[in-house]
């Protein structure tokens, strides 16, 4: 069974996102870059600093494979408590 982004709420005004892609940049430039590129920008869902983004549910791979095409090298990490 595929597993689903989902967002529960803790307080007013927050919510804990699970099963995500978090995009993490070490130039506030390159995330605005991304969010304007035609195929990636739709792709980021919510933006958590100048240099951290969330990607839609299910697209990290067509995201990860689109930044690595236009020259890019994401670093990317599975499991509990990683991104990608």
């Amino acid at each position: 069974m595929k597993r689903r982004a989902t967002a529960a709420p803790l307080a007013k005004g927050a919510c804990l996102h699970t099963d995500v892609t978090i995009i993490e940049v070490a130039d506030p430039e390159l995330l605005r870059e991304i969010r304007a590129d035609r195929f990636a920008g739709p792709l980021i869902v919510a933006q958590l600093s100048d240099r951290v983004a969330i990607a839609a549910a299910g697209s990290g791979a067509a995201l990860i494979k689109h930044l690595k095409k236009a020259g890019h090298t994401p670093r990317i990490s599975r499991g509990t408590g990683g991104i990608g």
